[in-house]
């Protein structure tokens, strides 16, 4: 099924809320996971961590976000997998390229 499609069938079906499993998330990237359940320190509606994916031709690419301190990262990746591997090993590590956020201007290169 096209996307188009999926998405016309989907405005006429009846919305369903379901309980997100984070159970994945939890054993495989638990740092990352506890990134998205906890709140900011000024805002309790937003977690610390916030993560866009970006896809062009086939590439994979992520910007990771810490709301706390303001910074960002971006992370390759050649698959949903490896990208999410890849954010979280950078948090264990501690080998993320943190920069400042510039009020979502920065624009990933590349892309």
């Amino acid at each position: 099924m096209s996307y188009v499609k999926h998405k016309a069938d989907s405005e006429t079906a009846e919305a369903t809320v379901e309980a997100c499993d984070h159970s994945w998330a939890e054993e495989r990237v638990p740092l990352l996971q506890s990134g998205f359940m906890e709140p900011t320190a000024l805002d309790a509606n937003r977690s610390i961590i916030a993560l866009q994916l970006y896809v062009s031709n086939g590439t994979y690419r992520a910007r990771v976000q810490d709301r706390q301190d303001s910074v960002q990262a971006f992370v390759n990746g050649t698959n949903l997998e490896t990208i999410f591997d890849a954010v979280e090993a950078g948090i264990r590590e501690r080998t993320l390229d943190w920069k400042p956020m510039n009020n979502g201007k920065l624009r990933p290169s590349g892309f």
